[in-house]
């Protein structure tokens, strides 16, 4: 559909009302759609069925939906647009891209113009694995966040190197991959960690649990108990679950009570909870670690009071998801650790 002084939303509404409702653009004319716009609406567009037509149109934006390559070098010289959009794969042809390039019309890659698709079946996956139903709002607005912040990331690349958005897209996503195999090789490291403190439980020795006591905190427990059952059986029978954090006196006080009578806990999982960055619970984690190894298991980085000399995490932190905190984080958090306390 053709319409050389541009479609106006009424109209493009009703050229697209005709196509989702399962008709051809060569009847929308003679469509009941067609017949709700003025007569000079209607006078104002044509159906062309040649695709090379709009090639040589001028618009705004030209997106290119079904044939690859169908912009090649030769038609890249004599575009009348301002921005051309792949939504099908590699519809621009290579040395059609350098071309436009210099000539300084943006091509909107197909993996960021046509990911919206991809990023909605996500969402919908998510939704199922957790037995959740999402607003339809919010999930508009997650998307439209996404897409917005990738193209502002793949543009920024594009202009620190002076290349396209297609190949700055292929330069994002392979420095993603890169830190995807990194985080993976620093995933596996802690997942080792981890599984040998939870084999480190002793039969004399109880494990106190901290976490949320919602959706995700029940279910991360969940798992944490898991593994423990399935790392050192039977010491999962010995395990207390506690919905509070270091800001509160209550671990501190537990950790007492049960020393006192007896059934001391030896171990303590802080599951999602922040490495307390100020009093008082920097000095309830001291008199926790003190008796008790302690280890945190989550995504938030250590506060920078915290991490070591070179400003970095310590090294058995790894940056990854299971916080380690060793002696050279010790003499930093709330005045030091009081000797032999156990802080992983």
């Amino acid at each position: 559909m053709l319409r050389p002084g541009g479609f106006t939303r009424q109209e493009l509404a009703a050229v697209i009302a005709h196509k989702n409702a399962g008709h051809r653009f060569d009847t929308f004319l003679s469509s009941p759609m067609a017949r709700m716009l003025t007569p000079d609406a209607r006078a104002g567009m044509a159906y062309d069925p040649d695709p090379e037509r709009l090639k040589q149109a001028e618009a705004d934006v030209l997106v290119l939906t079904a044939i690859p390559a169908s912009i090649r070098g030769e038609h890249a010289r004599t575009l009348q647009v301002r921005v051309i959009c792949e939504l099908t794969g590699a519809a621009v042809s290579g040395d059609a891209k350098q071309v436009l390039k210099e000539r300084g019309i943006p091509v909107i890659p197909d993996n960021l113009g046509s990911s919206g698709g991809l990023l909605v079946s996500l969402s919908e996956m998510l939704q199922n694995s957790t037995g959740q139903v999402w607003d339809r709002a919010i999930e508009a607005e997650n998307l439209y966040a996404q897409l917005t912040q990738s193209y502002a990331h793949t543009a920024a690349v594009a202009r620190a190197h002076d290349v396209d958005l297609a190949t700055a897209s292929d330069m994002v996503a392979l420095q993603r991959m890169h830190e995807l195999a990194r985080y993976r090789e620093q995933l596996e490291a802690l997942a080792w960690q981890l599984g040998e403190r939870l084999r480190a439980v002793q039969t004399s020795e109880r494990v106190l649990v901290l976490s949320d006591n919602d959706e995700d905190g029940v279910a991360s427990a969940a798992i944490l108990h898991g593994l423990i059952a399935h790392l050192n059986p039977g010491a999962q029978e010995r395990v207390i679950h506690l919905n509070e954090s270091f800001r509160s006196p209550v671990v501190s006080e537990l950790v007492r009570q049960a020393e006192t009578a007896g059934h001391p806990i030896r171990h303590v999982f802080a599951l999602d909870r922040a490495y307390p960055a100020g009093e008082p619970g920097r000095r309830h984690l001291a008199d926790v670690a003190a008796r008790c190894r302690v280890t945190f298991v989550n995504n938030h980085p250590l506060p920078e009071e915290v991490r070591g000399p070179d400003g970095s995490p310590p090294a058995a932190l790894g940056g990854g998801a299971v916080h380690l905190a060793t002696d050279a984080v010790r003499a930093r958090a709330g005045g030091g650790f009081p000797d032999g306390a156990r802080v992983a």
